[in-house]
């Protein structure tokens, strides 16, 4: 049995700041080079051009720690 294909497997997301710190890693000459965005926008189009998912903040909570109430 081969590795798991992550095109089909949704669960294997990794975030868009662990690519960044990855691939900075990897191509440190390349990204030091550019700005955050530029970065950002690289790692979209590899991941477009590669049929990857692209994970996105959807929603954000807008409520502190100190409004919420408890629940259960």
């Amino acid at each position: 049995m081969g590795p798991p294909d992550m095109r089909k497997n949704r669960s294997l997301c990794v975030p868009m700041e662990c690519q960044l710190l990855m691939h900075a890693r990897f191509k440190g000459d390349l990204f030091a080079s550019r700005s955050r965005r530029a970065n950002i926008e690289y790692l979209r189009r590899f991941l477009k051009r590669n049929r990857l998912p692209i994970r996105r903040i959807t929603h954000q909570g807008r409520k502190r720690r100190s409004d919420m109430e408890v629940v259960g």
